[in-house]
């Protein structure tokens, strides 16, 4: 018996990235996001956010970390709304 293949084909890497791409919504909102906020969004871990911050800045994004009153916020400065 074989087994029929899958019509829709292999994931793109944006459908397996689905992750990242919600942390780059986040962050390019024009007050970016907080670590308690991008925690609520993907359940990662504080190591993984800035992995994948960092991920982020590899492939070009300029990032900015800003802390204000204590809490720190990661930004996208390199957007149209920088």
């Amino acid at each position: 018996m074989t087994r029929a293949k899958d019509p829709a084909g292999p994931a793109t890497p944006v459908e397996k990235a689905t992750k990242q791409v919600q942390l780059l919504t986040l962050i390019q909102r024009q007050n970016g996001a907080t670590a308690p906020e991008i925690i609520e969004a993907t359940g990662w871990l504080p190591h993984t956010i800035r992995a994948a911050v960092t991920a982020l800045r590899k492939r070009g994004h300029d990032i900015y970390n800003e802390r204000v009153d204590g809490v720190g916020r990661y930004r996208v400065v390199d957007g149209p709304d920088a």
